[in-house]
């Protein structure tokens, strides 16, 4: 089959709008096409489905999960205790930002005016004054090795019993945890109570979310197909390969800084993949870039300057010819404006939400294009070719205001009967 080229058409659009709000509008369109377009035409309804049983978790949200289960965690804990937050991995870590958000709510801030909570990766050297409930904090809990391999390497098990500050009970606490670590866990640390939201195997047989869509046998298929080509990590100089996320963990999560390496890796790999969630740093950093030289970024500032320029126009200035390409130039024709406006850098920047840096590529082509000279002045084919734009962004209409364009054109039809009755 040949790889799926996306067409605009009003069914195709009404499928990424469904998508859209699940997502949390986490993503834009652009980028979901092209994540669509990685599939196969066959594969399209399957790889939506996907979208539509996917969990994006944004950081307000995420903080309030956390609080949800440290106020699970407050109600267990003993009259007269306090409870210390642990993050245990070494830093830097997601569990960094876990402690972070958590500080930040009134919660927090309420129970550590009186004593009863605090926060510490140290929890060896802390100064106990009273019993003590130690509660280790992650976003994620995967297959559990993680936390495992702490556990062990820090000897909490040791700590707890050489101290009569501790109390025995010790609590983990994160946003998710897979049912896979769940399992993992209660049975190597029975004392272990873990404060998490639960997630099944996406392509479980008894629990997948998919029974009620695709069905989890044409959705492991999928995965595997593609993601037995990427690469999820090396260790040791060679390629280690998860098709179904890192441990088989086979997770449908991502929180706003990436998803875990548990989540299937056609959601987040760029190994030859467009990845709608991406994982690693770069390619974070790529793609908001592509966002702000997208056509879509500057619609929304054009709009506010009314340049409304929807077509290809031809700008005929002392006998020479200048092309405007409305899916390339928005960019140059905002900051065109914005400098005949005499803004300064630092606002021009700002109004648009863009860098210095990105300022100076624009500018760049503005000089290739002869519209800007090399001090980054408009030309005198500059200023003629923004004043003949202007003019016909002015002549154009797209939907107007009036209130003719927003009545109804036809009745909506109503059957008369319905299965032969009346």
């Amino acid at each position: 089959m040949a790889k799926y080229k996306f067409d605009l058409t009003p069914e195709n659009i009404r499928k990424i709008e469904y998508v859209l709000p699940k997502l949390k509008y986490s993503s834009y369109i652009g980028n979901i096409i092209k994540w669509l377009e990685n599939f196969e035409d066959d594969e399209i309804e399957i790889a939506i489905d996907f979208l539509m049983f996917f969990e994006f978790i944004s950081l307000d949200e995420l903080q309030n999960r956390l609080i949800e289960q440290l106020s699970n965690v407050n109600k267990s804990r003993p009259e007269n205790s306090s409870i210390l937050l642990v993050p245990f991995t070494k830093y830097p870590k997601s569990n960094d930002i876990i402690a972070y958000l958590i500080s930040k709510t009134i919660m927090f801030q309420d129970m550590k005016s009186k004593g009863k909570i605090d926060i510490s990766r140290n929890f060896e050297q802390f100064d106990y004054q009273n019993t003590t409930i130690l509660v280790f904090i992650d976003d994620f809990i995967g297959t559990g090795d993680s936390f495992l391999t702490a556990y062990k390497e820090r000897q909490i098990d040791v700590f707890i019993g050489n101290s009569d500050y501790i109390d025995s009970k010790i609590y983990l606490l994160a946003a998710i945890v897979m049912n896979k670590g769940l399992e993992l866990l209660k049975f190597k640390i029975p004392e272990l109570v873990i404060s998490a939201e639960v997630r099944y195997n996406s392509f479980s047989r008894t629990n997948s979310p998919f029974v009620i869509a695709q069905g989890p046998s044409k959705m492991k298929a999928v995965a595997l197909k593609y993601g037995q080509k990427m690469v999820i990590l090396r260790r040791g100089g060679q390629d280690i390969y998860y098709p179904l996320g890192y441990g088989g963990c086979e997770a449908l999560v991502s929180f706003d800084y990436g998803p875990p390496n548990n989540t299937i890796p056609i959601i987040w790999s760029s190994d030859k993949w467009h990845p709608i969630f991406p994982r690693v740093s770069k390619d974070k950093i790529s793609q908001a870039k592509e966002l702000k030289k997208s056509v879509a970024f500057y619609i929304g500032v054009m709009k506010m300057l009314k340049l409304d320029l929807y077509t290809d126009e031809n700008i005929l200035i002392n006998g020479n010819s200048y092309k405007y390409d409305s899916r390339m130039d928005h960019s140059l024709i905002t900051v065109l404006y914005l400098l005949a406006k005499k803004y300064n850098e630092i606002l021009i920047c700002q109004i648009i939400g863009i860098t210095m840096t990105e300022l100076k590529t624009i500018y760049g082509y503005g000089i290739k294009r002869k519209l800007l000279d090399t001090k980054n002045q408009l030309t005198f084919a500059g200023a003629g070719f923004l004043s003949e734009l202007t003019k016909v962004a002015r002549n154009q209409t797209f939907r107007s205001k009036k209130r003719a364009n927003f009545e109804i054109n036809s009745l909506i039809y109503i059957p008369q009967s319905f299965k032969g009755q009346v």
